[in-house]
């Protein structure tokens, strides 16, 4: 564990019963402090870039006294973290002002953060770089829990389980479509079905025979060849297995396939 900052130099709080404050509240919070650190003349660019981009968890503990106080926790891949480590033995803005900004910003909403922790993790999995998550403009409560579930797990590294949110939320997004633009599909339409019926039915992604379109044709068969493999990696999955069923690597991998495919999706269909 390597502290980042401590809101009090002359003292270090104990950390005992830790709880985790749950990603959509502090999802809630982030957004909140963001915008106060904007409009905050002290709080310079970069350290506005930092917080925004590293996936921080909100933990809450209580001492030995009873008090409660709140730390930032970042389970740093082995890469990120000796980079880190570099740059606060340079000396740079993140001691200076990142830090201090963060925590003031908190205090101000009430949440007294007073540790900004670091934790080395494994970098396997990581080494894939995610596609951002899509902006999807869907009704359907089930696409926006599973994305949102799947990007909490990604912060923690744990690609393999966060595929099958992923595949949830595609899913349904596929079969919500077809169901606006009356596309007659089973109800237990697998993910090829639904984008075999999408792409068939749906004007927007008809293709005609110009040589744009028939190239138009191919990048769609490979998405639909990666879409069965999706099928398969879900068909065969079981709670005992679904951990091991595929490295974090090919979890990511297809991760990403299926974020490049609803990024496409939102802009084609339009």
């Amino acid at each position: 564990m390597y502290v980042l900052f401590k809101a009090h130099a002359d003292r270090l709080p104990e950390i005992e019963r830790v709880s985790r404050i749950p990603d959509e509240n502090f999802a809630v919070m982030k957004r909140i402090a963001v915008h106060l650190m904007e409009s905050r003349e002290e709080c310079e660019r970069d350290s506005l870039r930092h917080f925004e981009n590293t996936p921080y968890e909100l933990r809450v503990s209580t001492n030995r006294y009873g008090e409660k106080f709140y730390f930032l926790w970042w389970l740093a891949g082995a890469d990120e973290y000796a980079a880190m480590e570099r740059l606060l033995g340079a000396g740079c803005y993140l001691q200076r002002n990142a830090f201090p900004c963060i925590c003031e910003v908190f205090n101000s909403l009430n949440v007294n953060v007073e540790l900004i922790l670091m934790e080395q993790g494994s970098d396997e999995g990581s080494r894939v770089k995610a596609v951002p998550s899509p902006n999807i403009q869907a009704s359907s409560q089930v696409i926006e829990t599973a994305l949102r579930e799947s990007e909490g797990l990604l912060q923690t590294k744990d690609a393999p389980n966060a595929l099958q949110h992923v595949y949830t939320a595609f899913h349904s997004y596929l079969k919500e479509i077809c169901e606006q633009q009356r596309i007659r599909v089973s109800s237990l339409a697998d993910l090829g079905e639904l984008f075999h019926q999408l792409r068939t039915h749906h004007s927007k992604l008809r293709v005609d025979d110009s040589q744009s379109g028939k190239m138009m044709v191919e990048i769609h068969m490979g998405f639909a060849r990666v879409i069965e493999g999706l099928n398969v990696a879900q068909n065969r999955r079981s709670p005992a297995r679904a951990a091991a069923l595929l490295e974090p690597a090919e979890a990511m991998l297809f991760i990403n396939a299926v974020r490049t495919m609803l990024h496409y999706l939102e802009s084609r269909l339009k």
